[in-house]
This record gives structure tokens, sequence and C-alpha cells, in this order.
């Protein structure tokens, strides 16, 4: 969102020219997908690391089997 605000206000501060839409559309397409993959790099994928590797270590547990009452044979499903 941030080089889609960015580049729609340049292209309102120019005057909207419509002749520059398919333009504006591939640069702000390309400048996107670069920007995230540079997030995804430098950023998402080193939290993931992080954040598997401490969850790995079997500390952090599940809320869900926590309070989950466990299934008896008479609660199952016939």
């Amino acid at each position: 969102m941030f080089v889609v605000s960015t580049f729609f206000d340049l292209f309102v501060s120019i005057g909207k020219p419509m002749a520059a839409v398919p333009m504006l559309f591939a640069v702000v397409t390309l400048l996107s997908g670069a920007l995230g993959a540079v997030a995804a790099r430098f950023y998402s994928e080193p939290m993931n690391r992080l954040l598997r590797k401490h969850s790995s270590r079997g500390d952090l547990g599940s809320v869900l089997d926590e309070h989950r009452p466990a299934l008896t044979t008479a609660d199952s499903p016939v």
C-alpha cells in the first residue's frame, strides 16, 4: 500500500493524465512485488525461522489441548 499510495498521490498531483494509467499500473505492480520480496527475504522469513526454532522446543504448549475435553467412546459420532 505504501507504493500504491505514493504513486497515486504523484498521479493526482501531475493532473491525472489518463494516458499514463497503464504505465502507472505496471510500475506500481513491479515495485510492490519487489518491496514484498525484500520484506519477505529480510523480515518475514527470518522471523518465521526464529518462531519455528522457539516453538520446536516444545515449551510453548497448545491452548487447544489444555481446554479441549478428551473424547470418550460415548462422545464419538456413530
